[in-house]
């Protein structure tokens, strides 16, 4: 028996299933950081929802959801795609103000529109809170410089 609460794709997600509920609750560990920053939690859950609901198996697929707002460190070509699809599609009117910088890095590669989204999103302090994987991704996709970007 599933129960819970979920508002929309990126607003917080509360959630339990009777059955297992380990599956879904260890997610929502550190409360304080959940309530203020729930987009942090959402991509969390929302591949739980993709596994647990819909039954989505494919890890690739999973991976993608589970760092689509934050990315990760070493990401696949999926990650990349579902991540920079994100925020594209954003929640506001209108266009991102950030649209031409991702744009610029796809004349490149994906993991090169995703290095310059993060670091002109860190560098202009948009980032409420610097997920630690956010820091690794960044990191990582600085390190590979733009010559190397055929991830």
């Amino acid at each position: 028996m599933l129960s819970g609460s979920f508002i929309t794709r990126h607003q917080c997600c509360d959630f339990s299933q009777s059955n297992d509920g380990n599956s879904v609750t260890k997610c929502l560990d550190n409360r304080s950081i959940r309530k203020k920053y729930p987009f942090l939690l959402h991509q969390r859950v929302s591949a739980l929802f993709a596994q647990n609901i819909f039954q989505i198996e494919d890890k690739e697929v999973l991976s993608a959801i589970t760092c689509h707002t934050t990315l990760k460190a070493h990401p696949s070509q999926i990650d990349l795609v579902v991540f920079l699809a994100d925020k594209i599609q954003w929640d506001q009117p209108g266009l991102p103000p950030y649209l031409d910088v991702i744009e610029e890095g796809m004349q490149i590669s994906l993991a090169y529109s995703a290095y310059l989204f993060l670091k002109e999103q860190l560098q202009h302090k948009r980032i409420l809170y610097p997920h630690q994987w956010l820091k690794e991704a960044y990191e990582d996709l600085s390190k590979r410089g733009k010559i190397n970007e055929k991830v």
